[in-house]
């Protein structure tokens, strides 16, 4: 489930226009037909939504692809909208009742975590979804914070690893591959440790040097890493990256919320903020 606002972009073919001896390069997306005649229209703090106001009073959320999210009805007095400091504001306006306020919305994506590997409880009633790359430094920083916060929340919280190999990293796709084949014997957990504690000297030759440390056969763990059902669950991780708005890595969210503040006190506020949405006993409460 989602909730945001959208504008009225276009992206497309790409046109040179001269002005004197300077050159504009300048570029017009396709267009978003909604359906309706739009009032205003502007686009989130990051660029990645648009907020379309329709002269019916609602408010469309668009993904900057052109993909409708959600509608949000404000009443057909607002007369104008505005971007806020942060993608979850708007300023919505009405120049009949020479009024302003802040529309605040709150993002939940769906994560699909099938076939993921979980580290934590299987049904603990906050997952945190991460999306990784092995070679990406802030993903190696991210991973002690991960375990903190599995070790203070051990009855609350599960971690959903999604693959998110990235091209410039040459060894991410192998290394990414190797995790999944690992998981097939239930040792996960080991190798993701052993790669992320040396991802800056990650290479195909050192994961098979590191499964076979672990135990494994390296011509049997090689073929298990080019089996077409492991490459299959990368790329479902992918796309369901892209899906989600992943555009850069470490991308964390929680129960579909997208965290921003991956410090650990900004996981415990988020966490305890769920678990008390959930019913669930405050961290302070958990052993």
């Amino acid at each position: 489930m989602f909730r945001f606002f959208l504008v009225l972009v276009t992206l497309g073919a790409v046109c040179t226009a001269a002005v004197g001896e300077a050159t504009v390069n300048w570029q017009l997306a396709p267009a978003i037909d909604i359906g309706q005649t739009p009032k205003d229209a502007v686009v989130s703090a990051s660029g990645d939504w648009i907020y379309v106001l329709t002269k019916t009073g609602n408010i469309l959320i668009y993904s900057f692809d052109g993909q409708l999210e959600d509608t949000i009805h404000v009443g057909e007095d607002i007369s104008f909208i505005s971007p806020g400091l942060s993608d979850n504001q708007v300023l919505v306006g009405s120049g009949k009742g020479n009024t302003v306020q802040m529309l605040s919305v709150e993002f939940v994506r769906e994560i699909d975590i099938s076939g993921a590997q979980v580290l934590g409880l299987p049904d603990a009633p906050v997952t945190i979804a991460v999306f990784m790359d092995y070679q990406c430094p802030y993903c190696a920083r991210l991973m002690p914070v991960l375990e903190q916060v599995l070790e203070k929340y051990p009855k609350h919280v599960k971690i959903v690893y999604k693959q998110y190999p990235l091209k410039m990293h040459k060894a991410a796709l192998s290394a990414a591959a190797a995790s999944l084949a690992a998981a097939g014997e239930g040792r996960f957990g080991e190798l993701h440790t052993l790669m992320i504690d040396d991802y800056q000297n990650l290479t195909d030759e050192s994961i098979l040097e590191k499964a076979s440390s672990l135990g494994f056969d390296r011509d049997a763990f090689r073929k298990k890493m080019a089996d077409p059902a492991v490459l299959q669950l990368i790329q479902k991780d992918m796309q369901d990256g892209k899906k989600a708005g992943v555009s850069g890595i470490p991308t964390v969210f929680i129960n579909g919320k997208k965290l921003k503040n991956r410090s650990s006190e900004g996981f415990q506020l988020m966490i305890d903020q769920e678990i008390e949405t959930l019913g669930w006993q405050p961290s302070a409460e958990v052993p």
